[in-house]
């Protein structure tokens, strides 16, 4: 697809292949700004692009998506150039090509997800996790909003394996996944598999009351599930204990991923300590 913009982002003329990529007939878009109809956060994408090739270069790229008329939703890839003006006195325009990438990004989504999940429990792997803790924490701090952290261990795992055998042990490991993907269901937050018996769960927008009862529900959907274990007395099932942290912008001073994790370990240790099968809050 070929659209050229005027010095104001009006689409002067747009290739019939709009009807293919877009769903929408050139005469639709002709007069229209590069801006109509988008999402705010794909404008603010676009706008950051085309505020780039103002002062750059003279050439962007961005990917954004697409919802058809009819409902398809679809990936695009545009590259964007400025026209070289024929005479000093001609207002600079804008010349782009759009592609449907929809097939190759389903592809990468395909790839990235093998890569950032783990095997043996189908939640996200540490790489992921690490990635996103980094950036969760930004986001917190530059919102001003809290983010809790969940560090959740399976009791006494050492000696269900001893027990049972490890394929046994796997099959728990992925019943306590199952308990946290199934109460941990909002697309914004993130649970993963850290290490070993250990799952950590990060609440996004969440303060320690919440993150707490999100906890709870976690601790007891695992206990319910009644699956035997001889050697964890006094309930003799398979149970976890949890650490909770919050961070909490411009009320304390944790404010690193780093400080966060220190404080949710050391909440979990206090959790093994005062003998299993709860949730200890940190500074409670």
């Amino acid at each position: 697809l070929i659209t050229r913009f005027d010095e104001h982002g009006i689409r002067e003329y747009v290739s019939p292949s709009s009807i293919g990529i877009l769903g929408l007939e050139p005469e639709d878009l002709i007069g229209r700004s590069i801006f109509s109809g988008m999402a705010e956060d794909t404008e603010f994408l676009v706008r950051q692009a085309t505020e780039r090739l103002g002062s750059g270069p003279g050439h962007e790229k961005f990917l954004i998506r697409h919802v058809k008329p009819d409902g398809e939703e679809v990936w695009l890839e545009t590259a964007m150039s400025r026209l070289p003006a024929s005479h000093p006195a001609q207002a600079p325009r804008v010349v782009a090509i759009t592609r449907d990438v929809s097939r190759h990004k389903r592809a990468q989504d395909e790839l990235d997800l093998l890569a950032n999940t783990d095997d043996l429990t189908r939640l996200a792997n540490r790489r992921f996790f690490n990635a996103r803790f980094e950036a969760m924490v930004t986001a917190a701090n530059r919102s001003m909003t809290p983010l809790s952290l969940l560090m959740i261990d399976a009791d006494r795992f050492k000696l269900f394996n001893d027990t049972y055998g490890h394929a046994a042990g796997d099959d728990c490991l992925r019943a306590i996944a199952q308990v946290v993907r199934s109460t941990v269901i909002r697309p914004g937050d993130v649970c993963a598999r850290y290490g070993g018996e250990e799952v950590a769960v990060l609440l996004a927008a969440t303060d320690a009351k919440a993150a707490h009862a999100i906890a709870e529900s976690i601790r007891v959907g695992v206990e319910e599930i009644g699956l035997e274990h001889g050697r964890n007395p006094p309930s003799n099932r398979a149970t976890i204990s949890v650490g909770l942290a919050t961070l909490t912008p411009g009320q304390d001073l944790v404010t690193t991923s780093q400080a966060l994790f220190k404080r949710a370990d050391e909440a979990l240790y206090n959790a093994k300590a005062a003998g299993r099968n709860r949730v200890e809050t940190a500074g409670s």
